[in-house]
């Protein structure tokens, strides 16, 4: 049976109904505009929540032990008074989110909750910010594995305060994972392996953990990779997957789930095939077709998000009427609508191409914002595509912080790791391998290890080759 033609079958309804992965340590929120200027009236005090630690749309990844998401209430100025607020998990929230996101996830267990004082909120006379408060959840044996949705929505007690409807909630996506170990070694730094799915089995990744820990090495492996193509026929865009990657796909019980059964993520790499078409200059609506077929692809076969890379694209060479002029705009859309329909998986960047500064293009890189969400909202991680090479490039992607970015990624094959140090004290979040390969590289991954994390990486001494 031909998958992929029915997967695109299943397209349209698709986005009828479609328009984040971290440790709970990395407190993550979406739908919520960081910006609250427009609030800013000279007679009227607005309040608004927030999240304190890194407001981006990803999905709070859950495991065994409790973990704590951290919020506060703000004012658009202070006033001479004290000001209560309470915070309330609000179901009432829930039908029209999974309503906006095509899912029928359920709400997160009163059980598993607990606010802070109740979720009791005091601003001092003449502050205009709250203290944190804590929102703790508390997995039981009784929880089940899976997908829920946390409404938080902030009520004013004290008058003459008023609130805006697209301020005064946040909505967690929290997975809550079961019996599955978390890769999280500590210091908030993950490392990403692209696997050459064409030459190499990406069970490979799997075989490397810390001597200490035992955590895993690699925390998120990239299949790569798929391509972006035009379809004469039917004017669209679509996901072509070669025979290599189809079969990895279509044996994923195989291939991939051992590797997420460790607690490792599997995404899957999008990248351009020499024609006009690319991640770097689709209309709106083809955004949201595009996003609606990843979405297709990533849940048929189990996956944990989608990785875009802006390279073999011939936009110049093979101009497609009808479809914009490549630029960082039409990619951002197109991470925004990816992350709209998948708000439960990763969307990352790689930093090459129509994200990056191009005077020619009048471009100062991802700098606008999409339907009022800065593009650091909806990209997971970004990652300098130089290997070897340094990079400050989370600047130029506006909203997105140190922790969601990769200043120095490594070719196993030839670079070789001597800025650790920079990258463990700079407060930077990811760190790239590329082309991982068994029985190579074992001398920079240990050195990447050592450096990272402080301990020794232990290759279990399994080597898988291509056995399809």
């Amino acid at each position: 049976m031909n998958t992929i033609y029915n997967l695109r079958k299943w397209i349209l309804a698709l986005l009828l109904g479609s328009f984040i992965l971290s440790s709970c340590n990395e407190e993550v929120v979406i739908d919520t505009k960081a910006d609250t200027t427009y609030l800013n009236t000279v007679h009227e005090v607005y309040g608004f929540l927030q999240s304190v630690e890194n407001p981006v749309m990803k999905a709070v990844s859950v495991y065994e032990e409790p973990c704590e998401l951290k919020v506060s209430v703000g004012l658009t100025r202070p006033v001479d008074k004290a000001v209560d607020a309470v915070l309330e998990v609000d179901e009432s929230l829930l039908p029209a989110y999974n309503l906006e996101h095509g899912t029928d996830w359920r709400i997160l267990p009163a059980s598993a909750i607990s606010l802070e004082e109740n979720g009791s909120v005091l601003i001092a006379p003449g502050d205009a910010k709250s203290y944190e408060m804590e929102i703790r959840i508390t997995p039981s044996d009784n929880l089940e594995k899976g997908t829920y949705v946390l409404p938080i929505r902030l009520k004013m007690k004290t008058d003459g305060i008023k609130l805006s409807n697209k301020e005064d909630r946040l909505v967690y996506v929290i997975k809550v994972m079961g019996n599955i170990p978390s890769t999280d070694k500590g210091n908030n730094i993950v490392t990403i392996c692209y696997v050459e799915c064409n030459k190499y089995n990406p069970l490979n990744a799997g075989e490397w953990t810390l001597r200490n820990s035992g955590k895993q090495l690699i925390d998120i492996v990239h299949l790569f990779a798929a391509n972006i193509n035009f379809n004469k026929e039917t004017g669209r865009v679509y996901v072509k997957l070669n025979k290599n990657l189809q079969y990895i796909l279509n044996h994923k019980d195989k291939y991939i789930k051992p590797l997420q059964d460790k607690g490792m993520k599997v995404c899957l790499s999008i990248l351009g095939d020499h024609d006009g078409s690319g991640v770097a200059n689709l209309s709106d609506e083809d955004a949201r077709y595009f996003a609606a077929e990843l979405k297709a692809i990533v849940d048929a076969y189990s996956l944990d998000g989608v990785d875009f890379d802006d390279e073999w694209s011939e936009y110049d060479k093979y101009p497609l009427p009808g479809f914009p002029k490549r630029g960082p705009y039409p990619y951002a859309r197109l991470c925004y609508e990816t992350k709209r329909a998948m708000p439960d998986k990763l969307c990352t960047v790689y930093y090459i191409g129509a994200c990056i500064p191009d005077p020619a293009m009048g471009a100062n890189g991802f700098n606008m914002q999409i339907e009022g969400m800065n593009p650091g909202d909806f990209i997971d991680y970004s990652y300098y595509a130089q290997y070897g090479s340094w990079s400050d490039g989370w600047n130029t992607i506006k909203g997105m912080k140190k922790s969601q970015w990769g200043p120095y990624s490594l070719d196993i094959q030839e670079s070789w790791p001597y800025m650790m140090d920079q990258t463990v004290k700079g407060g930077y979040g990811v760190q790239i391998l590329y082309d991982l390969r068994p029985n190579s590289g074992q001398s920079l991954i240990k050195t990447v290890a050592k450096g990272l994390y402080g301990e020794d990486a232990i290759h279990s001494g399994i080597n898988y080759g291509i056995d399809w």
